[in-house]
């Protein structure tokens, strides 16, 4: 499990009037953070803090087109890419995220997710291709357990198969001697899971994506990341 890095994105919203002169249309209009949102980021600004990076195993970028918006990571090899989210906002312990993922490359077994950081615990709420789906705890980077039992329940209905676009949320609830975990995917909830080894620190929150051994590059797209409080 070396080689974790950081990362994550949005798609715009586009409304065209019938009524009118010929010719004229209603402005798009601009879109806003969704109510009760603590961080929201569509990705429209390419200077909204997320890492723009090319190296040899990695990179990533702002992208824009007539889809919309979003946040493109490429990987290769057996490596992953992370990356904070750039709030200035103070997250609390307990934190839903919703995201769009999409992996569009070769790869077909490439895990994308998020992540709720806890000064060293991390949790991992994630997905893949052949319908996968996971909640992980590492422990300082290192594999502690799959505590969703994936392999056991078997791939979910609920995931859509690459290049589908997975609407992904994930909450991770601090309470002061546990902490609960619930991934749901396009509406449905796939996996719940409670851990006893509660930390104090504030969660931070990250998109993960992971290739395994010898499998092809992935192209993943992010879109609509917007954070709440939860509990």
């Amino acid at each position: 499990m070396k080689g974790w890095h950081r990362l994550v994105l949005m798609a715009s919203l586009v409304a065209v009037s019938g009524c009118g002169l010929a010719g004229q249309s209603t402005p798009k209009p601009t879109p806003k953070a969704p109510q009760g949102s603590i961080y929201w980021d569509n990705f429209t600004n390419p200077k909204s803090g997320w890492p723009v990076t090319s190296t040899s195993g990695y990179s990533t970028r702002y992208l824009s087109g007539p889809g919309g918006s979003s946040y493109e990571m490429v990987v290769s090899g057996q490596t992953a890419i992370l990356a904070p989210a750039p709030t200035t906002a103070t997250l609390p312990q307990s934190v839903r995220v919703t995201v769009g993922i999409a992996e569009t490359g070769a790869g077909t077994d490439s895990h994308l997710g998020v992540d709720c950081d806890y000064g060293g615990t991390d949790y991992v709420l994630q997905v893949g291709g052949e319908g996968y789906f996971g909640i992980i705890k590492l422990s300082d980077g290192a594999l502690v357990a799959d505590l969703a039992d994936s392999l056991a329940l078997g791939p979910s209905l609920a995931v859509k198969p690459p290049p589908a676009i997975n609407q992904l949320s994930a909450s991770c609830v601090a309470s002061a001697t546990s902490i609960s975990l619930s991934l749901s995917v396009n509406g449905t909830q796939v996996a719940a899971a409670t851990d006893s080894d509660a930390q104090t620190a504030t969660a931070k929150l990250v998109v993960k994506l992971r290739d395994e051994p010898g499998s092809q590059a992935s192209r993943a797209l992010f879109s609509d990341f917007t954070i709440y409080g939860a509990g």
